[in-house]
């Protein structure tokens, strides 16, 4: 059965907590960490599409917040998923923000199902959850979307066999 969070770690993670207080993660990286701890539904909406229609018995699958944590740092750094699983594996912030800690990393092909899993109703239902926090901490007031799509009118000179030499 798919957790929604891996709730008991292993001794080892006391390594990647003491590593993370004497690297900093990037303040993005935490400000991103604060704002999903303070919404467990995102998480949790997250769970329900990974678990419908599974049985409950079968071996576990990456769990519901570190594909939320997978995803966010797939768009955030713009990684295909090769790399995301790569990045992962070798930086020790990005294995506290998607909280494998010591644990190995899913092979790059399960960390895509699990994230492409994630249906566009969910998607909108995160982006609701996020916007009712961004107003409640009067971050936005969540009315109008900046969107930068700047068009400018030019003479485009087609190439020509005479200006290509």
């Amino acid at each position: 059965m798919r957790e929604e969070i891996v709730a008991q770690r292993s001794l080892l993670d006391q390594a990647i907590d003491l590593l993370i207080s004497v690297f900093k993660p990037n303040k993005t990286l935490k400000k991103m960490d604060t704002i999903i701890d303070a919404n467990p539904d995102i998480v949790r909406a997250v769970h329900a599409d990974l678990t419908k229609g599974l049985q409950s018995s079968g071996r576990p699958g990456i769990s519901a917040e570190r594909v939320v944590r997978s995803a966010v740092l797939k768009q955030w750094k713009g990684y295909s998923y090769r790399e995301l699983r790569e990045r992962i594996h070798d930086c020790v912030s990005f294995r506290w923000f998607t909280r494998f800690h010591s644990d190995p990393i899913p092979h790059y092909t399960a960390l895509q199902k699990a994230i492409k899993s994630i249906k566009a109703q969910t998607w909108e239902k995160i982006k609701d959850i996020l916007v009712q926090y961004a107003k409640v901490k009067k971050l936005e007031n969540g009315k109008s979307l900046r969107v930068d799509t700047t068009v400018v009118e030019t003479n485009i000179a087609y190439p020509l066999d005479a200006k290509l030499v």
